[in-house]
């Protein structure tokens, strides 16, 4: 049971540091939160930045994978039988709710009906109505995803760490020529660095299962 309730309890842990300080600053103006990645990946250029690291695609994936997490697998499918269906039901529906205000944030700052199909903004649209389509379909989808989490999520949560990888190769030295100081990753970027680390883990160490028709007859 612990380990279930570890999956996405890592999950908002890695969401929280994603949207926190990755660079901080005693002027709050001049903090960056990780999220605030995905807008400046498109606005440096490519000589302030190399490639591949200004490919959006590096900052989507952290808000793609705790959002699919907590959707599909926050839907607890396996909760054992002696849990009051209230409770189970809140957990759902809170994990749930987190799922959609997490895959919000993969839009742009600015974004409005009008903008959602820019090419600049194309892969953001396209992340956020893929997370939010998944989340309504979480009903018929998780049972499915929970039971084999430990094969999607391990990959799925190490190929969202790249955006690590991304900020101190590329866009941290770039910031400190900026500020024109020396800057250390701020406590966002350990905090999601955490919660993937707990993430594959207790995926890879997991036995889910999805309940039976006699266990879900047997709760009614």
């Amino acid at each position: 049971m612990a380990i279930r309730l570890l999956i996405p309890t890592a999950a908002l842990l890695a969401a929280w540091g994603y949207l926190s300080a990755w660079v901080p600053h005693p002027v709050a103006g001049l903090k960056v939160l990780g999220v605030d990645l995905l807008t400046f990946c498109k606005l440096f250029t490519s000589a302030q930045i190399p490639w591949p690291w200004q490919n959006p695609v590096f900052f989507v994936l952290p808000l793609a994978t705790a959002s699919l997490t907590l959707s599909q697998l926050g839907w607890l499918a396996d909760a054992p039988g002696h849990w009051h269906r209230a409770v189970v039901w809140s957990v759902r529906l809170a994990m749930w709710i987190a799922s959609l205000f997490i895959a919000l944030q993969i839009l742009p700052l600015d974004w409005k009906p009008s903008n959602l199909l820019w090419t600049s903004n194309l892969l953001q649209t396209v992340g956020f109505a893929f997370c939010t389509g998944c989340a309504l379909l979480s009903p018929l989808t998780a049972p499915t995803l929970t039971a084999r989490a430990r094969w999607w999520l391990p990959p799925a949560a190490l190929a969202a760490a790249t955006a690590h990888a991304a900020f101190l190769v590329a866009y941290l030295p770039e910031f400190a020529r900026l500020y024109r100081q020396p800057l250390q990753p701020g406590p966002g970027f350990y905090g999601m660095a955490l919660g993937l680390a707990v993430l594959m883990v207790a995926a890879i160490v997991s036995r889910p299962r999805t309940t039976t028709h006699l266990e879900r007859r047997n709760r009614r």
